[in-house]
């Protein structure tokens, strides 16, 4: 998984890396993947985005059937 900038979006990258979820960097961004490879579950990660973008994601990732399925 690339490396984001900002520590805080690093742990939920890290954390989704950890549940399978594939990364490609960009030009100013991680594209973030489910691990079914279904195309449904994906998800752009900015470098610059400011605090209600991290809420937003991390709620996206909750309700994603392939983030659940990753659990332990």
């Amino acid at each position: 998984m690339p490396r984001h900038p900002d520590k805080d979006f690093r742990k939920v990258l890290k954390t989704a890396q950890e549940k399978g979820w594939r990364g490609d960097q960009g030009r100013g961004y991680i594209h973030i993947r489910c691990p079914r490879r279904c195309g449904k579950h994906q998800r752009w990660v900015h470098f610059t985005p400011d605090r209600p973008y991290l809420r937003n994601l991390v709620k996206w990732l909750e309700r994603q059937p392939c983030w659940k399925d990753g659990e332990d």
